[in-house]
């Protein structure tokens, strides 16, 4: 399966210009760390992933802002960051 990256950008454009609408500009991390699944376990449906990794959501959110502001070139890799922060948000239930 192919996906366009131009309509993902628009998608997530969208959600997050609707939530500004809805006068979401803040959004607190109320917890800093999770767990990570390795991207090797965490597509192989057929096996249950025997590591777990922690991550961090100050960290996360420190590499997006340095990409924002040009102090970190933009790199592919940089999307986990960016994912673990939207994952928050879609999950927090306030």
């Amino acid at each position: 399966m192919k996906i366009s990256v131009a309509t993902l950008q628009s998608a997530i454009s969208s959600v997050l210009n609707q939530m500004i609408k809805e006068g979401v500009t803040d959004i607190e991390l109320k917890k800093d760390y999770y767990w990570s699944i390795p991207s090797e376990d965490k597509y192989d449906p057929y096996h249950q992933p025997q590591e777990l990794t922690l991550g961090q959501m100050i960290e996360d959110w420190k590499e997006v802002c340095q990409v924002a502001s040009g102090e970190h070139e933009a790199e592919r890799y940089q999307i986990n960051a960016i994912c673990s922060i939207l994952q928050y948000i879609a999950s927090d239930d306030e």
